[in-house]
């Protein structure tokens, strides 16, 4: 059980770390080079924020790939990130019959979801700086 636990960590702070380099592109290289298009900031920064979060769950997919092999469970194709997908926005599907990928599911449900809250926070403020400044220029047109 060490070497999951090993995996899981792993897959953690890789995407967490991930998360951050990503919000953190967003802000400091694409936001300033946007701030010109206000109509389109949010949107291009939420396609973005997909994006990552389709990476991350491609990280946990390719861990859970492999905990599913080594534990024999067959599975084809896009199986692993489809129950990646379903753990990390907290969807849920199959109880997985493996403890150690019960332990992947549950811990990359909490990392999704803290995750996609910090996105949720992030273009909320993206959204406040950019209506409110919209809204003082209507004011004073």
């Amino acid at each position: 059980m060490f070497v999951p636990i090993l995996i899981i960590a792993f897959a953690v702070v890789l995407t967490v770390s991930l998360h951050l380099a990503v919000l953190r592109f967003l802000y400091k290289t694409v936001l300033p080079k946007l701030k010109e298009y206000k109509r389109i900031v949010v949107g291009v920064m939420v396609l973005a924020a997909i994006i990552g979060h389709l990476v991350e769950i491609g990280v946990f997919a390719v861990w859970g790939a492999f905990l599913a092999n080594q534990a024999a469970i067959p599975h084809e194709g896009m199986d692993p990130l489809f129950w990646s997908a379903t753990a990390y926005t907290s969807l849920g599907s199959d109880y997985p019959r493996v403890p150690e990928i019960r332990l992947l599911t549950a811990v990359e449900a909490l990392t999704g979801l803290i995750l996609i809250t910090w996105t949720a926070s992030f273009l909320f403020l993206l959204m406040q700086q950019f209506w409110q400044e919209k809204e003082t220029e209507k004011k004073l047109g």
